[in-house]
């Protein structure tokens, strides 16, 4: 398997963390607010108390009073009667995360290193909440950054509480467009060489900043000349305005469907050892470099 375009969530922006995950956030020490202490009923204690599972499951969205979807792979939620949307994603040394290497998931039952993101919107602001398993707060040292305008903004150290049994939670509010838990600090969130899980809204978006975010995964297969691109995780596409290159070779719709989602494969066969693979967005105005590997 080969190491992914640094274009997705750093993925959590197109600009600074180019593709998504990605930026850093926390509370300040991530001690919980005066707000939240002094309003502890019993409501707000049984929703943080349920929002998780017996068999370490985030029960997200069920501990949402909103309307929320969330999609089959977890990856984006959305917010029904507005338009707010999230976009999670999870980067291993500044390349998308293989499953055995970090996760991002509801399921945190896993000897692998997962977290899962939660945010609960208010009017004036988004919580986030962070549940994490052991090898997950075990793997770094991390850090929350924040992002504005997709632009990192605030870092503070992360500090995780046990929420219960092997499974740990942080919680932060900031109005802020994204959320990213990395274990380098924001310097190696710029540098695109951090690991992070990460979340970000992706109207939040400029205009200028226009590159989809989307995670895919390379494979070469066992007969050595096929390789399958499959999309893991992000924004959808349509079908038609996705071209793969090999070594300037163009393949046209390669995935053969109308709306590419996660969990779509494209197939590319005759591909030598050696060659560069490079992943476009063409819609016929633009072309975009999403994400470009060497085929070893």
């Amino acid at each position: 398997m080969t190491e992914s375009s640094r274009r997705r969530l750093l993925a959590v922006t197109a600009g600074v963390i180019a593709t998504a995950g990605a930026g850093c956030l926390d509370e300040s020490s991530v001690e919980p607010d005066e707000s939240s202490e002094d309003d502890t009923d019993g409501d707000d204690s049984n929703a943080l108390a349920n929002a998780v599972t017996a068999d370490a499951t985030v029960e997200y969205p069920a501990f949402v009073d909103d309307d929320v979807r969330v999609t089959d792979d977890g990856q984006e939620i959305e917010y029904s009667g507005s338009e707010s949307a999230f976009v999670l994603a999870a980067q291993f040394k500044g390349a998308d995360a293989t499953a055995d290497e970090l996760r991002v998931s509801r399921d945190l039952d896993s000897d692998v290193p997962t977290a899962y993101i939660a945010p609960v919107m208010d009017s004036d602001s988004v919580t986030y909440h962070v549940f994490a398993n052991g090898p997950f707060v075990d793997h770094a040292d991390w850090t929350l950054v924040e992002l504005v305008d997709n632009t990192p903004t605030d870092e503070r150290q992360a500090s995780f509480d046990d929420l219960q049994a092997g499974v740990f939670h942080l919680e932060t509010s900031a109005d802020v467009d994204g959320l990213v838990v990395v274990d380098s600090g924001q310097d190696a969130l710029e540098a695109g060489t951090a690991t992070l899980v990460g979340i970000r809204r992706p109207e939040a978006d400029t205009e200028t900043e226009s590159v989809p975010q989307v995670a895919f995964d390379i494979e070469r297969l066992d007969d050595e000349a096929t390789v399958e691109l499959t999309h893991t995780g992000g924004d959808h596409l349509e079908g038609d305005a996705v071209v793969v290159e090999v070594d300037g070779d163009r393949h046209e719709n390669s995935f053969g469907v109308e709306t590419v989602t996660a969990g779509e494969t494209a197939t590319i066969e005759d591909v030598p050892t050696g060659a560069e693979l490079t992943v476009i967005y063409d819609d016929g105005e633009t072309a975009i470099v999403m994400t470009t590997a060497k085929i070893e």
